[in-house]
């Protein structure tokens, strides 16, 4: 590996990479940069890896026992389509002598073949925590040297501090061994100066740390060129190169500073360009771009934020919200719409079958898209938290009284449910659920009806089901009661039927006979079940049943159709036919006590119809 230069190394360290990837050597240690690939980023990377590479180089010389060749790599966290879209870092690497093509891009190297292989050693610089995409490749990292907030804990040989630039930090840890290097001299010294907005304190951003680096850088330089740099020479060229865009297509100028931002409901694309957003819709082949943007990054919307300057009093703000859809495009424009901050004005809108964007002129000029990405983030944030919130509660079942979940998929399942005992319900003058209502408000009854436990409240539900149910009843027994009724109703006889023992009669129900007084009708209920064993074994001469009422009509007709076979119209005959007519409905003459006979007890009724009916044959 060439050591003698920058690059060199840069040059000897891309022609390696296949073959440490096929051969069986020693480790491969990769130095990265975050994905962003800005200058910090890209110089961080680079100078990181030329000073591993030269420490690696001197332990390997000390200890003649190490026969296995290593490699270090730096790596710029972007693609090599993309990037010629960071001009200010081809400009500075160019102006310094470094070649662009010499650089290694992360689509030109098997990161996850070098891990699988166990022989990856990764250090993050200008980051200390890796996208989601390379995730897998956390167990590989061995160091991070880094000025951002850290997401982490400290867990290996890491250097994070807030400083103005990841530049910085480097400075510190690698000028003992460059300070006679006049490139690496330069490139940390304008990369220092960019972060830190060229030293000034309205910007806010520079420490100590990153003046002491600055002051230092310097002296090197004046010793090497017997010239000290001018800050603003050195920070006007580079920023002036960042602003150049004449070169770059309509695609290459959105995928230039693009951030993405995703969230569970939607994803933005929030490219900024250099532009106003209205100039940006004049190049040619502009909505192709947009249109190109938020296929290849997935997205429901493409915000584009443009900006121009002419000079400090004069700076103006737009912004465009792209889609394919109406209502896509929509989810977007109403929240930044009706954002109070930003006093978005709509110039003009265009939709057609296959896009749409709305364009609109930003009054307040102070915000740029440091506020816009929180702003649709929070908002989205909140809107899918209250989708969440109406989505619990579709587990709940209204008609539980309390209002708990049945089951809830979002809450624990509520272990111990307070239940009320009998005693305690009375105290508090709830009552049994099966009492009846009090009379007054002291009473220890409950006055109002009771309402059954929920049928739909099952026992995993966590409710008691053994307490206050409704009484329960035998279903059979009142069925019989109301079929009883029924068939009295009907006119169906009450006694039981001998072809069907168990079941109401299904003869016709005899009346009271109407003929008889009242007397009559109380001695029969009262002889009835006195005369049971002389009724049967009356009943036993004529193989009949037991009758137990008289049906005055049949007995009437009988005696009638007697009449009409030509017995004699005396008393003593129409006292036999009556007998015999008894006889035959196996009633008897001394079945009545008292020695009356039941023949002699109608006779008269049955006389007076006879008499009746002679005189109308007469």
């Amino acid at each position: 590996m060439d050591l003698s230069s920058l690059q060199g190394f840069l040059s000897s360290s891309k022609s390696s990479v296949d073959r440490a990837a096929r051969d069986n050597l020693g480790d491969t240690h990769v130095i990265l940069g975050n994905d962003a690939a800005d200058l910090d980023s890209v110089v961080s990377a680079i100078v990181t890896a030329y000073y591993t590479a030269q420490s690696l180089a001197k332990e390997e010389k000390e200890n003649v026992d190490h026969d296995q060749e290593s490699f270090v790599f730096p790596v710029v966290n972007c693609t090599r389509e993309d990037l010629p879209l960071r001009t200010e870092v081809t400009f500075f690497l160019k102006g310094n002598g470094i070649r662009v093509e010499s650089l290694i891009c992360r689509d030109e190297i098997d990161l996850l073949g070098l891990h699988s292989s166990g022989k990856l050693k990764l250090t993050l610089v200008d980051h200390n925590v890796l996208t989601s995409a390379d995730a897998p490749l956390t167990s590989s990292v061995v160091r991070v040297i880094d000025h951002h907030k850290r997401e982490k804990p400290l867990d290996r040989r890491d250097t994070i501090e807030p400083v103005g630039s990841c530049a910085t930090l480097v400075t510190e840890i690698v000028l003992g061994l460059f300070d006679r290097d006049q490139v690496v001299c330069n490139l940390l010294y304008g990369t220092i100066l960019l972060d830190t907005v060229n030293l000034s304190p309205a910007a806010q951003r520079t420490t100590p740390k990153d003046l002491k680096a600055i002051s230092e850088l310097e002296d090197c330089l004046a010793k090497l060129v017997s010239k000290r740099p001018v800050h603003d020479d050195v920070y006007t060229a580079i920023v002036k190169a960042r602003s150049d865009i004449s070169h770059l297509t309509t695609d290459q100028l959105l995928r230039k500073d693009c951030k993405i931002l995703k969230t569970p409901e939607i994803t933005v694309a929030v490219p900024a360009v250099p532009l106003l957003s209205q100039k940006f819709l004049e190049l040619p082949g502009a909505l192709d771009a947009l249109k190109n943007c938020q296929r290849t990054n997935r997205c429901t919307a493409v915000v584009v934020m443009g900006w121009e300057v002419r000079d400090l009093a004069n700076i103006r703000r737009d912004l465009i919200i792209f889609s394919d859809g109406i209502h896509k495009a929509k989810q977007v424009c109403t929240p930044l719409e009706n954002c109070d901050n930003l006093h978005l004005q709509l110039i003009r809108h265009s939709t057609d079958s296959q896009s749409c964007y709305w364009l609109y002129d930003q009054k307040n000029i102070g915000l740029s898209r440091k506020f816009i990405l929180p702003f649709l983030a929070t908002h989205f944030e909140v809107k899918a938290q209250n989708q969440l919130d109406v989505d619990a509660l579709t587990g709940v079942d209204i008609l539980i009284p309390n209002g708990e979940a049945s089951p809830n998929k979002y809450q624990m399942q509520q272990q111990n449910v307070p239940s009320i005992s009998y005693t305690s319900a009375q105290n508090l003058g709830v009552g049994d659920p099966i009492s009846h209502g009090g009379s007054n408000q002291s009473s220890a009854y409950n006055s109002c009806p009771y309402t059954p436990q929920n049928s739909c409240a099952e026992p995993e539900d966590g409710y008691p089901a053994e307490h206050y149910f409704l009484p329960s009843f035998n279903s059979r027994e009142m069925i019989e009661k109301i079929e009883f009724k029924r068939h009295k109703l009907r006119g169906y006889d009450k006694t039981e039927d001998q072809l069907n023992p168990g079941a109401c009669s299904s003869y016709p129900f005899t009346p009271k006979n109407s003929y008889v007084d009242s007397s009559m009708e109380g001695f029969f209920d009262a002889k009835f079940a006195q005369q049971q064993q002389a009724a049967h074994i009356m009943a036993g001469g004529g193989g009949g049943g037991i009758l137990n009422a008289i049906d005055s009509e049949v007995l009437l007709r009988k005696l009638m159709e007697k009449q009409r076979r030509g017995d004699s119209g005396s008393n003593s005959s129409n006292t036999s036919s009556k007998s015999q007519s008894l006889t035959k409905l196996n009633v008897t003459e001394d079945f009545l006590p008292g020695g009356d006979t039941l023949a002699s007890q109608l006779s008269p009724s049955a006389c007076q119809i006879q008499h009746k009916e002679q005189n109308e044959d007469n």
